[in-house]
């Protein structure tokens, strides 16, 4: 019994030994700072301009607990898959790999890149990676997934179709395709195309069908679509845009059918016309495809795939069997497969050109929900269903978010699932994700939030929503930084995200989630930062014209948009109302990735940065100057920002508010996530009050350590005195982060 105590004893004096260390790692007294002496003299800091706190203010301890983790590279995500021989490949997203599997699901081979793999393809013989962002790269590899040679694509490299040995890549960010000679991958030409985010291509003979993934117009325009561009294969050269009907968008995939004759192009169809006063029968959103006519190059008509109160959200993947029977789209929303019968939908169409079909003419078709009843059918696969292909009377369909195969026998529709590696539990993230591309939660599944939102990003299109009133449409915004930049919506109307979030559930999708599920699409929102922009050299750095943009930037943007949210996130009256508000006040756009959340200002009216610019300027900039400065903007992307303040929450009168300042309001935490993998393994957070006058009264820092890519920390404050940090009447407050050094590593948050 004696032993037994000593023992117990001794345990709990080591346990009590490992807490004090633990807390000795985790919370700073804020009694030493980088660049300070216990002394309180100034010492010079190599690298770094850390100040020394002024010792009048208020010290201010901080406890340091670990946050939500973003970070998906444990996941497998299925966004692409081809048959070549007896083989399936399957590309990862977030694994950044290529799998070689058997028929019966087995992993063979594996090709790991550095870089995120955005899809494989193949020429019939050889397989390629087409990977990277701003530095895109084409990867050959041979069956046994043997690296044999690559070649430099552009920003975001994403399909490839192959005409006599030369491959077409779509680069997705550069509006551009790559055409690779494939014997030796080199790169033949580089292409503009005409359209917004080239997203998927299809050789048709000697021509190359390019689909773009976003309307190419003002939000004013009487009609907005998507484009088709034809390429000529023999001479490289666009020949041909065609629009596709009035309001695509979210354009994911092209296929051609067998005998060379018709193009089927996968996409939403947005009624952006109508106010969001109801979903039935597709008022908001529809969901189809849109049929070319390869031989008079014409688009001829576009049907839908919903039904009359059953949606068909988000259609991705499209393919055409190969007898020719059947055309297969993956309606990733809803975890379905639609599978229509090619000649029961074409005797549908030849009626109505002979004058006796369910609609008077081609162009009503759209908007004739029943017409392709009798000739569809829907199969259930997993979850994140996006890319398909077709072999042998099988469809081969890749889950995004289950991380396997489902293959489908045509003849039977037999399901048959191919799990090759083992999927982790769902992180709080991931089911964010998740419940943002899902349909399921949608009042008859007409949308789910990536239908307004590809991407969380925009669409394109102008919306009028309910909440502030009918007859005022405005722009999608983006939702990068939206947790970061209160207030929300373009005229402000919600206070913050979270309460975007849930409004738009309501509102939009006409439903409510519980609590728990919408935090977990706060927290995947959380987790979006900045692409690097196109605008950029192949390395990272500014161009010439936008390094001379820079200080143009300075004088005369960043007032309203300073680092490093590029937004005051404040209201201003620019001069651009035209809606019926009072005081003619926007909310101040955040400009990071503003190269790809045009078009621009409230009502979309301006597509271009160089419109905006001079709308901003009025004609006080030479043409050279606009230029500079629309370079430098169209270059903000946040790649300097190794860590970041997502948010500072303080409270008054049991309201919560983040990221803006409240007279009276007492903060409590402070979150800063981790949003490059360049980024240091300890860093300090530093945290600074100020009253009207600009005199310190509170301050802190906290180090950070060993938080994982796009992972966050958050940071209790404990005042050593026991009150609350209350922030004066007036006043400001500023957060910065620094190496251990004490070089800066994020641009300080200022907030008045």
């Amino acid at each position: 019994m004696a032993k037994t105590r000593k023992w117990h004893v001794l345990l709990c004096a080591l346990l009590i030994i490992v807490a004090v260390i633990t807390l000795m790692f985790v919370a700073t007294s804020c009694k030493k700072k980088p660049g300070t002496t216990t002394d309180d003299s100034t010492q010079a800091v190599p690298g770094g301009s850390y100040d020394r706190t002024d010792t009048s203010g208020t010290k201010v301890d901080a406890l340091v607990s670990g946050g939500v983790v973003g970070d998906m590279s444990e996941y497998t995500s299925v966004n692409g898959v081809v048959v070549l021989g007896n083989s399936i490949y399957v590309s990862d997203e977030t694994g950044k790999s290529i799998y070689k599997l058997s028929m019966s699901g087995s992993v063979e081979k594996t090709y790991t890149s550095e870089n995120t793999v955005n899809k494989v393809a193949t020429d019939g013989e050889n397989i390629y990676s087409l990977e990277g962002g701003l530095a895109g790269t084409v990867v050959k590899l041979s069956p046994e997934l043997e690296k044999l040679g690559s070649a430099q694509a552009q920003h975001t490299p994403n399909d490839m179709a192959v005409y006599n040995g030369v491959g077409y890549v779509p680069n997705r960010f550069s509006g551009t395709v790559s055409v690779i000679k494939l014997s030796d991958m080199s790169v033949v030409k580089t292409i503009s195309v005409d359209g917004r985010e080239p997203a998927a291509v299809v050789t048709v003979g000697n021509n190359i069908y390019v689909a773009c993934h976003l309307p190419d117009e003002a939000s004013t325009e009487d009609v907005m679509s998507a484009n088709v561009c034809i390429i000529s294969a023999q001479t490289n050269e666009i020949t041909r845009t065609l629009e596709l009907v009035n309001g695509s968008s979210g354009v994911k995939d092209i296929c051609v059918a067998p005998d060379g004759k018709t193009v089927y192009v996968a996409h939403v169809i947005g009624r952006y016309a109508f106010p969001t006063t109801q979903l039935d029968r597709a008022w908001i959103n529809s969901n189809g495809f849109s049929i070319i006519d390869t031989e008079t190059q014409s688009v001829k008509c576009a049907l839908l795939l919903d039904e009359v109160d059953y949606g068909a959200a988000n259609p991705w993947g499209i393919t055409v069997t190969s007898d020719g029977k059947y055309l297969c789209t993956a309606i990733s929303g809803l975890n379905q497969v639609m599978v229509v019968n090619i000649s029961r939908m074409n005797t549908l169409i030849s009626n109505v050109e002979k004058g006796r079909g369910l609609v008077d003419s081609l162009d009503q078709i759209v908007d004739y929900l029943p017409f392709l009843n009798g000739a569809r059918e829907r199969i259930e696969v997993g979850v994140g269903v996006r890319e398909i292909f077709e072999s042998d009377g099988k469809l081969y369909c890749g889950l995004y978010f289950d991380g396997a195969i489902d293959v489908i026998d045509l003849g039977s529709n037999d399901v048959t699932r191919l799990s090759f590696t083992e999927q982790p539990e769902a992180s709080d993230v991931r089911l964010g994700q998740i419940y943002w591309s899902d349909a399921n939660n949608c009042y008859q599944k007409w949308q789910s939030c990536n239908s307004c939102h590809p991407d969380a990003i925009v669409d394109g299109f102008n919306w009028d929503n309910l909440n502030d009133g009918l007859g005022n449409s405005k722009s999608a915004k983006s939702m990068l930084y939206a947790h970061r930049t209160p207030p929300v919506m373009v005229t402000g109307i919600r206070a913050n995200a979270e309460i975007a979030v849930a409004a738009g559930m309501k509102f939009i999708q006409f439903n409510t989630l519980s609590s728990e599920d919408l935090a977990y699409i706060d927290e995947y929102l959380k987790t979006l930062y900045p692409i690097e922009s196109p605008a950029l050299n192949r390395d990272g750095t500014l161009s010439a014209e936008a390094a001379d943009g820079e200080a143009l930037f300075e004088a005369n943007c960043a007032s309203c948009h300073p680092a490093p949210f590029y937004t005051d996130m404040k209201m201003h009256d620019v001069g651009s109302a035209k809606l019926d508000r009072e005081d003619g006040k926007y909310d101040t756009p955040t400009l990071l990735e503003v190269w790809r959340t045009g078009p621009y200002m409230h009502d979309g009216s301006l597509y271009t940065i160089e419109e905006v610019v001079r709308f901003f300027t009025d004609d006080k900039l030479t043409d050279a100057q606009v230029t500079a400065l629309s370079e430098y903007v169209k270059s903000i992307c946040g790649k300097d920002e190794l860590y970041g303040v997502e948010q500072v929450r303080a409270s008054l009168n049991d309201e919560e508010s983040y990221n803006i300042y409240v007279d009276g309001a007492s903060v409590s935490t402070i979150t800063v996530r981790n949003q490059s993998e360049k980024s240091p393994a300890s860093v300090v957070v530093a945290f600074n009050v100020y009253d009207s006058n600009g005199k310190q009264v509170y301050y802190c820092d906290a180090v950070v350590s060993s938080v994982a890519f796009n992972s966050t920390a958050v940071i209790t404050l404990k005042p050593a005195d026991g009150k609350e940090v209350v922030l004066p009447e007036g006043g400001s407050y500023a957060v910065t982060i620094y190496d251990s050094t004490g070089k800066p590593i994020s641009s300080t948050l200022t907030i008045n």
